[in-house]
């Protein structure tokens, strides 16, 4: 979990450090404002074909690996205590204090925890040269399937 923590982050500076020359390519091109509007093609046009697309993977990527890891975060909460009460004796950290318990949200689910939109990849197979199919293989971790 640490490891997932630590290449999630690392990830995460490693796309910042894509985007924001792409960013700024699009935005010098496209716009007088800090921020721009611009079609896929125009994206192409302005950066590259390999530029965006190298960007477009690993956001996909990213997001994809950060929902995941909240997910197992949020198990590793909930369920460490329960573990750690059959291992600790009760008794002697009585005058101490206890294990902390983590309460679950009831039937509603934190923003935070709710998985991001999936993404429609219809736009971007052109792009790639895959299919719907094989771009959704291609960003799938196993924890689809997962609240």
């Amino acid at each position: 979990m640490i490891h997932g923590y630590n290449s999630v982050q690392e990830l995460w500076r490693k796309r910042n450090e894509i985007e924001r020359p792409i960013r700024e390519k699009i935005i010098q091109q496209h716009s007088t404002e800090s921020y721009a509007y611009v079609t896929l093609e125009q994206a192409v046009e302005c950066v590259g074909k390999a530029d965006l697309s190298v960007l477009i993977d690993i956001t996909e990527k990213v997001i994809r690996q950060t929902d995941d890891l909240l997910v197992e975060l949020d198990d590793f909460v909930a369920n460490f205590p329960v573990y750690a009460k059959t291992r600790i004796n009760l008794e002697i950290i009585r005058n101490y204090g206890s294990v902390l318990n983590y309460s679950k949200y009831g039937n509603k689910v934190p923003p935070i925890l709710r998985k991001s939109q999936k993404a429609d990849y219809s736009s971007v197979t052109e792009l790639f040269g895959l299919t719907t199919d094989q771009l959704e293989e291609r960003y799938s971790t196993g924890y689809e399937d997962i609240p």
